[in-house]
């Protein structure tokens, strides 16, 4: 039985979904909505794609998961040829995790210029996937008028779709992240074999996006299984085969860097360049306060000559390390500014500058910033909201919770927020909802807290 406190079959006729629009069609309406968003949603894509980046030359990041996806292509596998470093010629490298040069490789066979639009305007077809998942994600919360609102809001928000324009990890993180929370929400309701295998694997792609989001699905599951024991009982087993799954689709990219490198590698060899290039002189004192600084990093390059890629890593990460621990009481200032700069709090017009650097256009970012100040309050109407009526929100908030803490330790960059962009999206059109007085609409399984009905008990 639903705590939704009012999503019931009572509401099958006053919602879009549930065929208000078309007798004996359940989820017509909402079908035929969605579809226009899609169109609408791919033009915005497509045309962002052929006015402002079809003639863009990579930059930043995309060099590295645009070059990957080529050589793949070529049958040599991850190798530092990109940047051709002397003396590293064709030695492994682990800058970032693999799914997005995966998923750019099968439009990767052609000449340098065809090779980047084809592989933009995949993204730019990946991030209309997304509109869609996150659109079905709000149905499920708040039913079939609260999904069209999320999708038409996901179509048009430029923290969106300037990722769906550059060949890097943000679009490919939003089509994990949301796969995995539309497959979470299922798994609370009604745990099972079929449903552990998506967990697993949907929660082990969030990883191969963007190495952060590997702990997600623990963030997730953990609190549920630890607090409902009605819950914990049904679900043990499908959880670890959930572990399973995960482990094996990791392994795959785990075990080889564990060969591969001179030195241990996880997911990424990139973690040494982050922590020496934040804790630096220039991020701890100058313009580049609260951020990430190469010139740090390149700082030690004559040192660092003849290493590959996981003991360059390893230098890097000492030096960071030890410069934070001579400047500890330097350190609460600087997380909180990186964590303000994360969530456009501290110098947010900064920050529009910056991701001019990888490649999205400056008024750009500033609309998508006017967009995101409207919808933080709208959020948290909707995150009350939502609540009261049982929804587990959880799941929604682990992942800014998690990007807080990351930012915290690292550094603040608006696109690292972007798995963050679907809660928002979603908890703000609740607040919508709310504010409008939409009556809850059914949805397609109970989405009750486990932890308030364990609370309830």
């Amino acid at each position: 039985m639903s705590v939704d406190g009012g999503a019931s079959p009572s509401a099958e006729g006053a919602d879009l979904a549930d065929g208000a629009a078309g007798a004996g069609a359940p989820g017509r309406p909402f079908t035929h909505y969605l579809v226009a968003i899609v169109a609408l949603a791919l033009v915005i894509r497509f045309a962002y794609v052929f006015l402002y980046k079809w003639d863009e030359v990579w930059k930043g990041d995309q060099i590295y998961y645009s070059g990957q996806a080529r050589w793949l292509t070529r049958g040599e596998g991850w190798r530092w040829d990109y940047k051709t470093p002397v003396g590293l010629e064709h030695t492994p490298a682990g800058d970032h995790p693999p799914l997005t040069s995966i998923l750019m490789a099968p439009v990767s066979w052609f000449g340098d210029t065809t090779n980047l639009r084809l592989q933009r305007l995949l993204m730019a077809v990946l991030g209309t996937v997304n509109v869609v998942l996150i659109a079905t994600l709000a149905r499920r919360l708040g039913g079939a008028r609260v999904g069209i609102l999320a999708g038409l809001v996901a179509a048009f928000y430029p923290n969106l779709w300037l990722n769906d324009g550059v060949i890097m990890a943000e679009t490919p993180a939003i089509l994990a992240t949301t796969v995995f929370l539309l497959t979470a929400y299922k798994f609370f309701d009604a745990p099972s074999t079929r449903g552990a295998v998506l967990l697993g694997f949907s929660g082990a792609l969030m990883g191969l996006a963007r190495s952060e989001l590997v702990v997600v699905a623990a963030l997730v599951l953990v609190p549920a299984f630890l607090l409902n024991r009605e819950w914990r009982q049904r679900a043990f087993k499908p959880l670890v085969g959930a572990a399973a799954v995960f482990s094996v689709t990791l392994g795959l990219w785990v075990v080889p860097n564990l060969v591969r490198f001179e030195e241990p590698v996880l997911l990424s060899t990139n973690d040494g360049l982050t922590i020496a290039g934040t804790n630096c002189q220039s991020s701890y004192y100058g313009n580049d306060l609260g951020f990430w600084y190469l010139g740090c990093a390149q700082a030690w390059d004559d040192e660092l000559t003849e290493l590959d890629q996981s003991q360059r890593s390893s230098f890097l990460r000492r030096k960071g390390v030890r410069y934070m621990a001579d400047n500890l009481d330097r350190l609460p200032f600087i997380a909180a500014v990186r964590v303000g700069s994360l969530w456009s709090v501290y110098n947010p017009t900064r920050m529009a500058w910056l991701n001019q650097g990888e490649g999205r256009e400056m008024h750009f970012s500033l609309t998508g910033l006017y967009m995101y100040y409207a919808m933080v309050p709208l959020a948290v109407v909707g995150a009350f909201a939502a609540r009261r009526r049982g929804v587990r929100l959880w799941p929604l908030l682990a992942i800014p919770v998690l990007l807080t803490l990351v930012a915290a330790a690292f550094y603040g960059l608006l696109r690292f927020r972007a798995p963050a962009e679907i809660s928002l999206i979603i908890l703000a059109s609740l607040g919508v909802a709310k504010l409008l007085g939409w009556p809850p609409g059914e949805v397609s399984q109970p989405v009750s807290d486990p932890v308030v009905q364990s609370e309830a008990s």
